[in-house]
């Protein structure tokens, strides 16, 4: 199923690609994936919930989840609050909305078992303004990498992994952003 979803109310539309909407029966299948809906429908507002009371430069860009589901996050901004003087956006808000969506990622791989979930290092390759809605778009890990980082988060109170971020004007792309997070369990020290 494809439905129009936007960000904000005066953005324009962009196609968002859904899973089919599961129906009333017993399939076990469905009722799976009726679950992982709801999951990640809670999770979405938890985290922006999170992001906007403990990161006051999220609600200065108004920066919003627009789709969570078990393929990728997409976090978008509208324009207006995150322009330069050139009246396209500000390379440092294309900067946060990637580190956002690659932290909300992270944080959602690493769970309740990481106390803190920081950036590391990050790379951004700039391709074209920006001159309409921010998206920025990153899908999950693999299983290998998500193993690796679930087995060192439980057996070092630490792990790392390596994100790709694509960011958009709307639908067209615009940035590549790499950056490396870090799950660290509170073990009394620093």
């Amino acid at each position: 199923m494809r439905i129009i979803g936007c960000c904000h109310a005066n953005d324009k539309p962009a196609i968002v690609s859904l899973p089919p909407t599961p129906v009333a029966d017993s399939d076990p299948m469905k009722d799976d994936f009726a679950t992982k809906t709801a999951a990640f429908s809670t999770q979405a507002r938890q985290m922006e919930q999170w992001w906007r009371e403990g990161i006051p430069l999220v609600a200065a860009m108004d920066a919003r989840i627009e789709k969570l589901d078990d393929q990728e996050l997409i976090v978008c901004a509208p324009l207006e609050p995150n322009r330069n003087h050139m009246a396209t956006a500000f390379g440092g808000s294309l900067l946060a909305l990637a580190t956002l969506t690659g932290w909300g990622i992270a944080k959602m791989l690493a769970g309740e078992a990481a106390t803190h979930v920081v950036i590391q290092s990050s790379q951004m390759k700039f391709l074209q303004p920006v001159n309409s809605q921010l998206r920025a778009r990153c899908a999950w890990p693999n299983d290998r990498d998500r193993e690796r980082f679930a087995r060192s988060l439980a057996s070092r109170n630490r792990a790392r992994i390596d994100l790709e971020i694509a960011l958009f004007s709307d639908v067209t792309p615009a940035a590549e952003f790499s950056g490396r997070f870090v799950a660290l369990n509170d073990t009394g020290y620093g």
